[in-house]
């Protein structure tokens, strides 16, 4: 039981002392090149290389809002406005004696936009339309 202790081991230590042994090289060791032009901040205005992109993922949109124009019963005016991916991009009351321009920041594929304008009055019928990216 000795003798395959002591085998196993010295085989294991000769292994390990093979691994170690490499062949001797006469050239540099290599460096890791790195750009030292590069700032060490992670903010994107600090990189010179960053080319400007032309792809418009999100943009402003401005709807008029004809609410002086409408006439219903109640008193006060609401407009919900919905991307096309039903989610509800805005929910609010708005003054009703006036037009009202409210702009919106929405990604592009979320067009068109389902605007509706009801009051709290149950007998008014709701105003509803789509807007379009142009």
């Amino acid at each position: 039981m000795k003798n395959k202790y002591s085998l196993v081991c010295c085989s294991m230590a000769i292994s390990l002392l093979l691994l170690g042994c490499g062949g001797e090289d006469d050239s540099p060791p290599q460096k890791i090149v790195t750009d030292t032009d590069q700032p060490k901040s992670t903010a994107l205005a600090d990189f010179k290389n960053i080319s400007p992109s032309d792809v418009e993922v999100f943009v402003t949109k401005k709807l008029l809002l004809p609410l002086n124009e409408i006439e219903f019963q109640g008193e006060i005016y609401f407009v919900k406005i919905q991307s096309s991916f039903k989610q509800i991009v805005f929910l609010g009351q708005l003054p009703h004696n006036q037009a009202f321009e409210l702009s919106v920041n929405i990604e592009l594929g979320a067009f068109p936009l389902t605007v509706e304008v009801f009051s709290e009055n149950e007998n008014d019928k709701a105003i509803v339309w789509e807007e379009t990216y142009e």
